[in-house]
């Protein structure tokens, strides 16, 4: 069933008041990578967000380096976190 037009801003509403479940996500990893000392970069929609080009969106885009990766999933795979995409 299609989201109604109400629905639909209640989430842009959510998203662009920084109280969406995209927002806690990125400050989630964010804040891990923080922690582990991991240099990282958010891209993406967030990104454009944060220089004023506002659209929604439904997932964070985050570069790191492939060795960051390999030692955040060590720690965290299967403690709160999935490896929803298997990267080589």
């Amino acid at each position: 069933m299609a989201e109604s037009i109400s629905e639909a801003a209640k989430r842009a509403d959510a998203f662009f008041m920084a109280k969406s479940p995209i927002h806690e996500a990125m400050r989630r990893l964010t804040k891990t990578f923080a922690e582990m000392q991991i240099p990282f970069a958010v891209a993406g929609a967030m990104a454009a967000n944060a220089h004023g080009y506002y659209r929604t969106t439904a997932d964070v885009d985050i570069l790191i380096r492939k060795e960051d990766l390999q030692r955040f999933k060590q720690r965290y795979i299967g403690r709160g976190w999935i490896d929803k995409f298997e990267v080589s």
